[in-house]
Formats: structure tokens, C-alpha cells, sequence
């Protein structure tokens, strides 16, 4: 029975020199022949040679697929799908699969590329070592292991995976192979072995999804929590921009049990006085919109803290929209103020005013002489909503409206007509002269207005 996973085997059957093909299988037919006569040269259109009944006969794929594309013909690979590759003999599958790509041909590693592809999300596992002592010492096969670990972990059976991690220290392991190792070390019951690696495990916290590992770890009792120690973090402000950035991105680290350690973090973020990089940033808003308020109004503080050091000004994320919406205690609603005015454009950019003008928030027109005195706001309510709110500052409102009047007297009639605003407007308390030599021309507007 031919051995999976034995780097020999793979050497010979899958090595750019022709030479070592023919050692594989010294009985094969030369390449142009199999193709030839096996139907591997069906061209763009496989079907008929993945058809054939000996499809999954050991040594058929690199005998004859493998042969057929060194002879410079790998257009068909684009029309392969999982189904297709799933029909080859699993063990030669794997062997090509596992081999280093340096050691092919170009060829071959175009077959090997889109058989990885293909696979990948298919289901379909590496076939693993029926003796898993015997595999090789290679360090170029594990080193292939890691890589695909790291760009196609689906393909790994989950004991090979967390094989992989066994006696090595998480600094030996590549980032992009960290989550799927860890993740299959705790499905398999071994991550307790890393229970005194709490430093290590801190580190990793850069690597986005490492958190969640950790963090599930714990329900299971695999590991403590002693790896989530504020301290062990360091002071590298790369890094841990890094780890907030990764941690943020987890909806999971939103949960009450891990407060200490973001504010911890983002205190440390925000005493550097330094803009968040485009990667924070964004974890900075996916942490804002899966706030749940007011329960989460002290690491909304420091979630906005941190967001204020950067130079861009956005609107809040819709989730946090919809959950201020639903402040009823006064107290928290002006605090949500206080915060969104320091925040970069102050309270007219943090998304508090509708795009027609109208308020976002139901409670916000009790801080009508608040939003008035900024003249931000004021530049972005609409007619409707300034009429709204003059009771609490009539002649800001008013100074306002005229202010439009004279920069657009066609819209701001409009508007006002289309509120029935106008004649609020035109006898507005407080001016010092009815409206008419000032704004030429207002009442043919009136007149032609739509609505008369």
C-alpha cells in the first residue's frame, strides 16, 4: 500500500526531472505517449479524462495528468472543479499537494496551485499517515504543512493540524498558520500544553482570531486567563496597535470579562497621542457599532478617545446610531454629547443629522440650545428642524434662516413654503424689519412656488 505522506515517494514522483518520474514508475509510458493515449490531452474540455473508469487508480495522476502538462498544456486547468480533482487517487492527491513547490516545475506547480484552490473549501482532507510516527523528517514538508496551514487550513485533518504546533514555541509558528494550529490544538484537548507560554500567547493577540482561540479556551478550562495580563503586552506601540486592532475586531472582546484588558490597552493606545492606523481605525468602528448602550458607556469613552486621534472625520457606525437611540437617562444622553463634540468635526460629522436635516436621534430635541450654539449643526438642520428648535434660541434661528434667505432665496422659499414656514418666518419676532427691500423678488417666488 503506497505511505502517505512520505517526502521519498514525493520526491520521485512529483521532482521536475524526468528522471525521477521514471524511477517512480520505471513501467510508465513516456509522456507524449500517455497522453496521447490516455485522453489526458483533451485539451480546455477535461470531462472525458476524469470520466474514464480508472480515475482513481494510484499513479494516474502523476503519470499521466502531471506528464501532459509539462508538455506545455495547462489551459484546462481553469475548467476543474472540486469535483473533478476529488476523483484521483486521494494518496497521489495529497503527495502532489504536499510537495515543497520548489521542487516542481512550473508545470506542475500550476496543477498543484489549482488543485489547492479547488479543494480548499470543498471539504475534502488531506489523506494523513496511517502510522502518524512515520512521518518524515523534513523540514521542507513541514514547512509546507505550516504554509498551508496558513493559506488553506480546511485541507488539514484537524489531529495533522494540531500536530503541527507539538514541541514547537509559538514564534517558531508562521502568523498565518497560528489560528488554525491553536484552533485545532484546543479541538483536539492539547492546548493545556501551552498553559505556561502566557507571554507567547499575549503576543499572539496581534494575530487576528488568535483572541477568539484564547478566549474559547477558557470556557473549556484548556487554558487560564493569565495570558491576557495587561503586563504582558509591552510597550512597543506597533504592537499594540496591533493587538487592539486584532482584539477589536472580535465581537467577543466587547463581553464584560475583558474590560480591564481593553481599557487597559486603549489607554496605553491613546496616552502614545498618535492617529490610529487605517487597521485600528477599523477595528475602532466595528467595536463602536457592536456596542450595546448605555451598559457600555465607560468603553464607549475610550473607544472615542482613541478615535478622536485620527484626522478623518466620519459619522458614528449605524449601530451605535441605533443603540443612542435608545438612551433614556438624561444624564447618559449629555454625557453621548459630550463625547461626540469632541470628536473630529464635532457633533455636526458624527452622523446626528439626517441627510435631509432632520435629527437622528428621537431625545436630540431636547438639546436644542446646544445643537443651536454650534454653528456647524445649525449650517447642516434642515428648515423643518430649525423651526422645530427655535423656541430655545429664537433669534439664532431666526438670524439663521435670513442668513439662507439672502445666500438662496429660491431654496430657502421653497423649503419654508414646503414646511409651512413661511409666514413664521416672515413675522419673525426679533427683526427689526419685516422681510421685503431686503430680499427683492421674494414675493413673485412665493407666487410661483409649486404649491400656489
Amino acid at each position: 500500500m503506497p505511505r502517505p505522506f512520505d517526502s521519498e515517494a514525493a520526491r520521485n514522483m512529483y521532482s521536475a526531472d524526468p528522471r525521477a518520474d521514471a524511477r517512480a514508475d520505471p513501467g510508465a509510458d513516456s509522456g507524449a505517449d500517455s497522453g496521447a493515449d490516455s485522453g489526458a490531452d483533451s485539451g480546455a474540455d477535461p470531462s472525458a479524462w476524469f470520466a474514464r473508469p480508472d480515475i482513481g487508480a494510484p499513479g494516474l495522476l502523476p503519470r499521466e495528468l502531471l506528464q501532459h502538462a509539462r508538455g506545455g498544456d495547462t489551459a484546462w486547468l481553469g475548467a476543474l472543479d472540486a469535483g473533478h480533482w476529488q476523483r484521483l487517487d486521494p494518496v497521489d492527491l495529497t503527495e502532489l499537494i504536499l510537495t515543497p513547490p520548489a521542487r516542481l516545475d512550473a508545470a506542475v506547480r500550476a496543477v498543484q496551485h489549482a488543485a489547492v484552490a479547488c479543494l480548499a473549501g470543498s471539504g475534502w482532507r488531506l489523506v494523513d499517515a496511517p502510522a502518524p510516527w512515520r512521518r518524515p523528517a523534513d523540514p521542507h514538508w513541514w514547512a509546507r504543512l505550516l504554509e498551508l496551514a496558513g493559506s488553506a487550513a480546511a485541507l488539514l485533518p484537524m489531529p495533522l493540524a494540531a500536530d503541527l504546533g507539538r514541541g514547537r514555541p509559538l514564534d517558531d509558528l508562521p502568523d498565518a498558520a497560528l489560528v488554525p494550529v491553536l484552533a485545532a490544538e484546543l479541538a483536539a484537548g492539547t492546548l493545556w500544553r501551552r498553559r505556561f507560554q502566557s507571554e507567547d500567547l499575549a503576543a499572539a493577540l496581534a494575530v487576528p482570531g488568535v483572541f477568539g482561540v484564547l478566549a474559547a479556551a477558557l470556557t473549556t478550562d484548556e487554558l487560564d486567563a493569565a495570558w491576557a495580563d495587561p503586563a504582558l503586552l509591552g510597550n512597543d506601540p506597533r504592537h499594540l496597535a496591533r493587538v487592539a486592532a486584532a482584539v477589536l475586531a472580535d465581537p467577543a472582546a466587547l463581553a464584560p470579562r475583558w474590560r480591564g484588558l481593553l481599557h487597559e490597552l486603549l489607554g496605553r493606545l491613546d496616552a502614545l497621542a498618535q492617529a490610529p492606523d487605517a487597521a485600528l481605525a477599523a477595528a475602532l468602528e466595528q467595536a463602536l457599532d457592536g456596542l450595546a448602550l448605555p451598559g457600555d458607556l465607560d468603553l464607549l469613552r475610550a473607544l472615542l478617545a482613541l478615535r478622536a486621534r485620527g484626522a478623518t472625520v466620519s459619522m458614528l457606525p449605524a449601530g451605535l446610531r441605533g443603540a443612542a437611540a435608545g438612551l433614556a437617562d438624561p444624564a447618559a444622553q449629555q454625557w453621548l454629547l459630550d463625547a461626540l463634540a469632541g470628536q473630529p468635526g464635532g457633533l455636526a460629522a458624527c452622523g446626528l443629522i439626517e441627510a435631509d436635516g432632520a435629527l437622528a436621534l428621537p431625545w436630540l430635541n431636547q438639546y436644542a440650545a446646544r445643537l443651536l450654539a454650534d454653528p456647524a449643526v445649525r449650517e447642516r438642520l434642515g428648515v423643518a428642524t430649525l423651526l422645530a428648535l427655535a423656541p430655545a434660541a429664537p433669534a439664532v434661528v431666526g438670524a439663521t434662516l435670513d442668513a439662507r434667505m439672502t445666500a438662496d432665496p429660491a431654496a430657502t422659499t421653497g423649503a419654508l413654503i414646503a414646511t409651512a414656514g413661511w409666514e413664521a418666518w416672515r413675522d419673525w419676532p426679533g427683526r427689526a424689519a419685516a422681510p421685503g427691500p431686503g430680499w427683492p423678488g421674494l414675493a413673485a417666488l412665493w407666487l410661483t412656488h409649486p404649491a400656489h
